[in-house]
């Protein structure tokens, strides 16, 4: 997509100017900048989760066996450093410099239709005391539901009530805000109580109203920000907070600031920790627009190219220490008969280190087989005419993981 935008002021004369986009610098110093919106980035790129300043500048990777069909998505990182990631059905927590420190399968949560949720983690996000990681999970049949749930980061152990709303953002360590309803709701929960209805977009927009969705309060509490509308009619808003939602009832409903024009490809919004920046996702990187005060100066610009998903942290930038990497030095390998009724075995192959655990991930053809995750693998027949891989992923405390996958079988027989 194009690298130029307009940025528009909700005025009774609406008036917008192009965005000039400028390059990002990558400087690995562990000091933040003079000038440079205070805080951490963490976001996705390659597959995988890195770190930067917040203007963009001293890019870190934090993991490396994220590939294009098992990536990470959703990263958070606590005031402490701790950070939080989707990988597939599970929450990963790990340091900065990407040594695991647990993995939590989230519990199905309970959805509107008396269902619940299967499997899929579609965002999670860490408290800033990094004490409790609030998720939400789709429920796909029999009709399409969102729910959201709380985890403790020290075992993984459902804690709170659980919403059927869906994307949490933190507002402070007990109150989360969430979005749903007719896609045009902001509700703020306190994990162990009960939803409190901030605003709809009507209540703002009156008739014109739109959907609302990702929303997050900035930790200074002066700003809003979120995605409104959908598909080729999104925006990026943000809004000035009236009252407090830190603490309390919902307070009045918040004055529209500033917008940008439509793009589809607008996701992801964050705001810096004390209010003065924000950053989104577009269709060719990570935008970043200093001074939420004024609309029009200066403009937002592009500062981290092909990266998505960008949350903002209280933590201050520094580049971690390298961690040891496990290493394969021989690949996994598949025994058994490729027919159908049949069990397939999985080697862990070799490495260097000596991992201490393994997980494996079966595919059929290049899709991922759900539910399969064991070293062992019974072949049904939809696996017919495909043939089938295993990509096993070593781990230790304080490495980083390593993943390696086998060749394919012969195209399965009935």
């Amino acid at each position: 997509m194009s690298q130029r935008q307009r940025l528009s002021r909700h005025l009774a004369a609406i008036a917008t100017l192009a965005l000039a986009a400028v390059g990002v610098v990558v400087v690995h110093s562990p000091a933040q900048a003079d000038g440079v919106p205070p805080g951490t980035l963490v976001f996705v790129k390659d597959h995988n989760v890195w770190m930067a300043r917040g203007d963009g500048s001293g890019q870190v990777r934090i993991t490396s066996d994220g590939t294009a069909t098992s990536r990470y998505t959703s990263p958070t990182m606590s005031d402490a450093g701790t950070i939080a990631a989707v990988d597939g059905p599970q929450i990963v927590l790990m340091a900065k410099n990407g040594s695991v420190m647990r993995r939590i399968t989230p519990p199905a949560l309970p959805t509107s239709t008396g269902h619940q949720t299967q499997g899929t983690v579609t965002s999670a996000a860490i408290s800033p005391d990094g004490k409790t990681i609030a998720f939400s999970a789709l429920q796909v049949n029999p009709a399409l539901r969102s729910a959201v749930g709380y985890v403790t980061a020290a075992t993984g152990a459902p804690t709170g009530l659980t919403t059927y709303w869906s994307n949490p953002s933190w507002v402070t360590n007990s109150r989360t805000l969430q979005d749903g309803g007719y896609g045009s709701h902001a509700m703020l929960h306190e994990i162990a109580g009960a939803s409190q209805h901030w605003f709809d977009d009507e209540d703002v927009y009156g008739p014109d109203h739109d959907d609302l969705s990702d929303l997050e309060v900035s930790r200074d509490g002066r700003w809003l920000i979120a995605v409104r509308g959908y598909g080729s009619g999104k925006h990026i808003i943000w809004y000035r907070v009236n009252g407090s939602a830190q603490t309390g009832a919902a307070p009045a409903d918040p004055t529209p600031a500033c917008n940008t024009n439509p793009d589809a490809s607008f996701e992801d919004p964050t705001v810096s920790p004390d209010g003065s920046a924000a950053a989104w996702t577009e269709g060719d990187g990570i935008w970043i627009k200093d001074g939420l005060t004024d609309c029009d100066s200066p403009q937002p610009r592009l500062a981290i190219p092909d990266a998505s998903e960008a949350s903002w942290s209280k933590h201050s930038y520094s580049v971690p220490s390298v961690p040891q990497t496990l290493k394969n030095t021989k690949k996994p390998t598949i025994t058994g008969t490729a027919k159908v009724g049949k069990t397939l075995k999985a080697s862990k192959g070799s490495w260097q280190p000596a991992p201490k655990s393994y997980a494996f991930t079966w595919y059929r053809g290049s899709k991922v087989i759900a539910g399969a995750t064991t070293a062992k693998y019974k072949l049904t027949k939809k696996d017919k005419g495909k043939k089938i891989r295993v990509k096993v992923t070593a781990r230790k405390p304080g490495a980083t993981a390593g993943s390696a996958t086998s060749k394919a079988t012969n195209e399965v027989k009935k």
